[in-house]
């Protein structure tokens, strides 16, 4: 039996292919503002660009597939894309590194390690080259019924290729592939995130904060 949840949003794409650069740069730059968050981006290359997306919903969460160029990306702060209720970004890198800057924090999630994002708080992404992410959009209301810290999670790389963060990531990378042949399992899908991002959040809490620094000492 499937959980009942939210409509389902409609599927959407988009490519730069066959646009004028200046106009195919403006769109790229309306769309993610309206529907990721309220974020600024600095294209480095305008005369290269050449971008897409497309656009799943998953019950209450939207999965969006970035083909992004080298580029800048900052959040002030101040709420979510469209929407007062507060939300909570997981994104992934599946090519190119992101350079990260939140909290007074900085590090790179690489190719294979994901970081959640608090759409009411400030960040900025430096994309040095032309890249591919996954961003799961997610109320934070939502997160909050399945991990019991979001913000124990947040800022910080988080690895899709060990530990519980394993399935997750494979999870994701499946659901990339293959939506578009399972509609009707979407709501199942997010459950089954939510329940992954529990392991995940329950698990990083079982490692004592001087143990975890030891560990990223060690694997550098």
């Amino acid at each position: 039996m499937l959980p009942a949840t939210s409509p389902i949003l409609p599927d959407m794409r988009w490519s730069s292919r066959g646009l004028g650069t200046r106009h195919a740069i403006d769109q790229w730059q309306e769309w993610a503002a309206s529907t990721i968050a309220p974020i600024d981006i600095s294209v480095r290359d305008r005369e290269a660009f050449a971008a897409g997306w497309c656009s799943y919903g998953l019950g209450e969460l939207r999965l969006l597939q970035l083909l992004a160029p080298a580029q800048r990306v900052v959040h002030r702060g101040g709420g979510s894309a469209g929407s007062a209720v507060p939300s909570i970004q997981l994104v992934y890198s599946r090519r190119g590194a992101l350079e990260t800057r939140i909290a007074g924090a900085q590090f790179t999630v690489g190719p294979g390690e994901f970081v959640l994002l608090d759409n009411t708080r400030f960040y900025q992404m430096d994309m040095d080259a032309p890249h591919e992410a996954l961003d799961l959009m997610m109320p934070r209301a939502w997160v909050e019924r399945w991990v019991a810290d979001p913000d124990a999670l947040l800022a910080r790389p988080l690895s899709a290729r060990n530990g519980w963060g394993a399935p997750l990531g494979s999870l994701i990378e499946t659901m990339v592939r293959h939506l578009d042949d399972s509609p009707g399992l979407r709501p199942l899908l997010a459950e089954r995130i939510g329940a992954l991002l529990t392991l995940v959040g329950d698990a990083e809490d079982a490692v004592p904060a001087f143990d975890r620094r030891l560990n990223e000492l060690a694997e550098r």
